[in-house]
């Protein structure tokens, strides 16, 4: 596999770039390099009524599993409108929380109600920028106040450091086997106020259990990065049982247009990199060691 050096250094053309702040409060970016996430006051009240009733008005093709995403709705114009309402709505907070960012799309994640197979399970999310040489800021905002029975978020603090290759969309989460024994020693359940955000590394290990209670819990999620940085897809394939890496330069139409972990079409975007996918993993004992010196140091 291509070599992912320490995600606060990387080496560009020969010499060393260290990724820069992007959090206006020096703390927060501390908190967020050492525990791959935060959690802050975002969203005015009015922001979140205003998210709320778009949800409530846009129609789209969801349909009624226990999960859903508009980004996995087949709608181009419906996951267009979702995202330009959220950017919107976000505009401000944005600008008061990050510096020289930029905000590439949004989309709402639903969890219907009384229902106890909606669980998400521990994985990770896909590299939307090029980790090594861009932090990724990943977005959720829950509308309505999230609890332990309606899928509040779960996460593993220290996670984001331990798996340094690039992730292709829709491949496995290579630990789902262990997640009971990770969520049970290492996880944290976020519980949070309407409008409040976290803003976590895609890398970090993250879950939430199903919606029991009475009512939809509706979350606005979002991406962000550095104003210099841009969008890639990274789509995995094999050649002779050699994992590969197919890494596409895209921009804000495939994320908001394309069927989800669909491969870039080739007309008309740019192949800019292909790296080997090295498929041997870190054990578990290696993991689980790790997150005990991170809780132990933290």
């Amino acid at each position: 596999m291509e070599t992912i050096l320490h995600p606060s250094e990387v080496r560009l053309n020969g010499s060393s770039k260290k990724k820069r702040q992007l959090f206006r409060n020096p703390v927060l970016q501390e908190s967020f390099d050492h525990d791959g996430y935060v959690v802050i006051d975002f969203l005015n009240p009015d922001e979140v009524d205003a998210l709320t009733e778009a949800y409530n008005n846009l129609q789209g093709d969801l349909g009624t599993p226990a999960f859903a995403s508009t980004v996995m709705s087949y709608d181009a114009e419906y996951r267009l409108k979702v995202s330009a309402i959220i950017e919107n709505n976000f505009a401000r907070a944005i600008n008061e929380t990050l510096q020289d960012a930029r905000f590439f799309w949004g989309n709402f994640n639903i969890k219907y109600p009384r229902n106890n197979i909606g669980a998400v399970p521990l994985h990770q999310d896909h590299s939307f920028l090029d980790e090594r040489l861009f932090q990724t800021l990943g977005f959720w905002v829950p509308l309505v106040n999230t609890t332990p029975e309606n899928g509040a978020l779960q996460v593993i603090p220290g996670s984001h450091t331990l798996l340094k290759q690039l992730r292709c969309g829709g491949r496995p989460f290579p630990y789902a086997t262990y997640q009971q024994t990770l969520l049970e020693q290492f996880g944290k359940q976020l519980l949070m106020k309407a409008g409040q955000a976290y803003i976590g590394s895609p890398a970090l290990f993250h879950a939430s259990p199903p919606n029991v209670s009475a009512q939809p819990r509706i979350v606005a999620a979002g991406l962000a990065g550095p104003s210099e940085s841009s969008l890639i897809y990274c789509h995995y394939h094999e050649v002779n049982n050699t994992g590969m890496a197919e890494i596409f330069e895209v921009d804000h139409s495939y994320y908001v247009t394309a069927p989800l972990f669909s491969k870039p079409d080739i007309g008309k975007y740019i192949l800019s990199e292909i790296i080997r996918v090295d498929k041997s993993l870190t054990d578990i004992e290696s993991i689980i060691e790790a997150l005990n010196d991170f809780s132990i140091t933290k």
